[in-house]
């Protein structure tokens, strides 16, 4: 097997689910003595286009024969794609599989034009595998775009994270007093925070209950964050700005509590991350969610405070899950490619 490998994708920084996936996948990668290339496609320090065009020569240069492309719904990528197909098609001995990361995909899709579809199906049909992180999002590309099944793997993006991290900075901002609960996201309307603080607004004794703690991370909506940093700091809410994969990490093992209330969502890391770490979570149902995550109705903040009170004095079931499988299951793919 042909261990060379150039993965396509965002890393950190900005921290954000799948930049915290191509982190952890290139490491794992690099323990089973794969040499991986890597090419983000986000880079602060630089221009979108300046992106591109450095992303396209980096596959055009790559001597190896296998590409691992990583996207969440093709929002800003849909016209890069002609030009990543006919460096390919030039290049008859590359293999290309693509991971589809978000849930939002679906509804994206069907907001798109006819050409924008007609690009996007084209091309995942003609890429030799995909990785859907969900039932929900195979049956979508099976129903919708028409890609046979064989060339379909579910495998959830989580990869476990390093359970060691320093976290004595962190430790302040915990309160033993109450159950710490950890929010994470952009400051934008997807991420669920103002759901959060009408809750608290509706129902004040979640103060005396829950230690609320935020972490922002990514870009941001400015009136949305305006609003709820000023509703932090009128509550008293803790809050965290860009904070790195393994302090997160280590916050998460400090904390009680995982809350995810995003309005649509995809197979969220930071969920499966909670889960690994034994922690309780609680998360709007806007998509299918992981066994033993408690959820609640989307948008809702009553139907958050009652779920809140209903999982106050849960102990959780210990992990049982074999949580490197994932990693097992993209080398598989890699394996069943011949590469």
């Amino acid at each position: 097997m042909n261990k060379q490998i150039l993965l396509v994708g965002p890393f950190p920084p900005p921290l954000g689910g799948i930049s915290v996936h191509n982190q952890r996948l290139h490491q794992l990668l690099e323990n089973e003595s794969f040499k991986v290339t890597k090419v983000s496609t986000h880079n602060p320090n630089r221009n979108r286009l300046l992106n591109i065009f450095e992303l396209l020569k980096q596959i055009n240069r790559y001597k190896g024969n296998l590409i691992h492309l990583h996207v969440s719904a093709f929002e800003s990528f849909v016209f890069v794609i002609p030009f990543i197909w006919l460096i390919l098609m030039c290049k008859k001995d590359k293999k290309l599989v693509v991971t589809i990361h978000s849930g939002r995909f679906l509804s994206v899709y069907n907001k798109f034009s006819s050409i924008n579809k007609l690009i996007i199906s084209f091309f995942l049909k003609n890429t030799n595998h995909v990785i859907a992180v969900s039932s929900e999002l195979k049956f979508f590309l099976m129903e919708e775009i028409g890609i046979p099944e064989t060339k379909i793997s579910v495998i959830p993006a989580f990869l476990p994270p390093d359970k060691n991290a320093n976290d004595s900075d962190l430790r302040k901002v915990i309160d033993k007093r109450k159950k710490n609960v950890v929010i994470a996201g952009a400051l934008k309307e997807l991420y669920g925070f103002d759901v959060v603080i009408k809750a608290i607004k509706t129902d004040s004794n979640l103060l005396n209950l829950y230690n609320f703690i935020f972490v922002f991370y990514m870009d941001s909506d400015p009136d949305y964050a305006k609003q709820i940093l000023n509703d932090c700091n009128k509550l008293g809410i803790h809050f965290f700005r860009e904070m790195d994969s393994k302090d997160f990490i280590s916050l998460l093992n400090l904390s009680d509590v995982f809350l995810r209330p995003t309005t649509t969502d995809g197979d969220s890391v930071a969920v499966r991350e909670a889960i690994y770490l034994g922690k309780c979570v609680i998360a709007s149902d806007s998509v299918e969610r992981p066994d033993r995550v408690h959820t609640f109705k989307t948008s809702d903040p009553v139907s958050l405070i009652n779920v809140m009170y209903n999982v106050l004095n849960k102990q959780e079931e210990k992990n049982i899950h074999d949580f490197n499988q994932n990693i097992k299951s993209i080398i598989k793919v890699y394996k069943k490619l011949n590469i």
